[in-house]
């Protein structure tokens, strides 16, 4: 981008955002080695054209509603841990304009993504502009020593093609984040997206058209491939985000924890689990029963605890009055027991499989 262009780009934040706000984000933390771009290609006015245009999608079409993110510290090394969804990364976007729209300290999210894209025409300068990284583990350590907002899918591609039979229920976690979180001390902030597991729903892979593309296989979904390339545009689902609060794993584990591979692989499956919470309290926050068939870490409601309980009570009362009533009906009529003696008898008579 041209410096007559990048003039253009902040003049129409100005105009967006106001004098206040559109100093904050024309400031984002970038570490420009004087050219306007950092090692990775990422440029802030670049950024900022790719946050007005998601914009759009996460006001309208996705209409996001996000949740606590003030558990997201405003500076310093943090990687955001989510679940992943949906066939395309529209949740990494969707994450992305929510920490620039809603937290009082803008941040840009610098996302750690798969090689696939970077090996397109066009979409690899896109992708690096807007400040997306080739997922490998040097660049993942330099941006935390940049003190970058990271964001990371442990899932991989694993939870973005997934059959919608298995949607809200996570893939097991890649550990690399967690052995970088100990190395370079970042804080994990857990992010659960809901909502965009809707947006494509995958009925299965064709492994016959993933070999003609050289893939292990293409999702199908109820448009694609059948409406071709339109087949992809995502259904317009309403997304939910939710922040659970930071963790520290290097100031609760010891020095070394980071060379313990039982260690990594404990604590990744535990950042697993809580993501899953927070997908599940999604899920109910929207009135939908969770799918993962862990139990709520807040319990019953209160309100539940007590309708059970009187349940309990009236139903043992209920069976001790007809027990205290038969045996009432039975001391006050001489001939009941004779009766039920002589129907038992007709009973057996009348059962064309009972033994003789």
């Amino acid at each position: 981008m041209n410096i007559k262009t990048r003039r253009w780009v902040r003049a129409l934040t100005q105009l967006m955002e106001g004098p206040d706000r559109a100093e904050l984000l024309g400031n984002l933390p970038l570490a420009d080695r004087g050219l306007g771009y950092d090692a990775f290609g990422c440029e802030r006015e670049s950024v900022l054209l790719a946050y007005y245009a998601f914009r759009v999608l996460y006001k309208y079409y996705f209409r996001v509603e996000s949740r606590n993110i003030e558990n997201i510290p405003s500076d310093g090394r943090t990687l955001l841990v989510s679940n992943h969804s949906g066939l395309l990364p529209f949740d990494a976007s969707m994450i992305s304009v929510d920490t620039m729209s809603q937290m009082s300290r803008p941040r840009m999210v610098r996302s750690i993504v798969d090689y696939s894209p970077f090996a397109l025409p066009y979409v690899n300068v896109f992708f690096r502009r807007a400040g997306q990284v080739p997922g490998t583990k040097r660049n993942f350590a330099e941006l935390l020593e940049q003190e970058q907002l990271v964001l990371v899918f442990p899932e991989g591609a694993r939870g973005t093609t997934k059959p919608f039979s298995e949607r809200y229920r996570l893939r097991k976690f890649n550990v690399g984040f967690v052995e970088l979180a100990l190395q370079k001390r970042a804080t994990i902030v857990p992010v659960a997206v809901v909502g965009a597991e809707e947006q494509a729903p995958v009925l299965f892979g064709s492994e016959k058209l993933g070999r003609a593309f050289n893939l292990p296989f293409v999702p199908i979904t109820p448009t694609f491939p059948l409406l071709g390339p339109l087949g992809l545009v995502p259904y317009p689902v309403r997304y939910t985000i939710l922040y659970g609060k930071p963790i520290s794993l290097h100031e609760e584990l010891p020095a070394n924890s980071a060379l313990d591979p039982i260690t990594v692989e404990a604590q990744a499956q535990r950042l697993r689990a809580t993501v899953q919470d927070l997908v599940d309290e999604g899920l109910r926050l929207r009135g939908r029963q969770p799918r993962s068939g862990r139990p709520d870490p807040a319990g019953p409601p209160p309100e539940a605890t007590f309708a059970a309980q009187d349940s309990g009570h009236s139903s043992t009362a209920t069976k001790t009055q007809a027990s205290n009533s038969n045996a009432v009906l039975t001391a006050t009529s001489p001939d009941s027991a004779n009766d039920q003696r002589s129907d038992d008898a007709s009973a057996e008579q009348e059962q064309p499989g009972a033994p003789s």
